[in-house]
């Protein structure tokens, strides 16, 4: 019989196309309290770095593909969406190229971990695969990494998670 009231400032803005670098980290030293040069260096973010880089987006929820596409098209990537772990193994067979694989984890006849088992199976098999998925229950990353994927980015996808991913997995 509890009840909690919280308070949470909030600036509401309407962004209508995707933001700029200096945008992004105005708004990003505003929130963290940093000055731009110094997040800058902290996240090493460079858009042009991420130009036409390839990635794969793999996730039944069509909502859920839409929200990871407006994130990602800020850095401009060339981005394929598909809704299932199948129709993922069959881009990598027909020898689809990708710098990057976001796979959900929950998905109908084939999951994140299965399709993943299954792409470890083909030759040459070398792609960065992080796991997508709500969920975030403490404990799951550590299982997701043993399971053979390189990462972990739980949903709603976080900018500087994703930030963090990029960083780290694209070449």
């Amino acid at each position: 019989g509890s009840i909690f009231m919280v308070n949470i400032p909030q600036k509401i803005s309407k962004i209508s196309a995707p933001m700029t670098e200096k945008e992004i980290m105005d708004t990003a030293s505003n929130l963290f309290g940093r000055k731009e040069n110094n997040l800058q260096e902290e996240t090493n973010i460079s858009f042009e770095k991420y130009k036409g880089k390839k990635i794969l987006v793999v996730d039944d929820d069509k909502l859920n593909l839409k929200v990871a596409a407006r994130l990602l098209k800020q850095y401009n990537p060339t981005l394929t969406l598909v809704e299932s772990g199948i129709d993922c193994i069959n881009l990598i067979k027909a020898n689809q190229k990708f710098d990057l694989i976001l796979l959900d984890q929950m998905m109908p006849e084939l999951d994140g971990i299965s399709t993943l088992h299954e792409l470890k199976k083909l030759q040459d098999f070398n792609i960065p695969t992080i796991m997508l998925t709500a969920d975030a229950i403490k404990g799951k990353k550590e299982e997701y990494l043993k399971e053979g994927f390189n990462d972990y980015i739980s949903k709603p996808i976080e900018k500087n998670e994703l930030i963090r991913i990029l960083t780290k997995h694209i070449k």
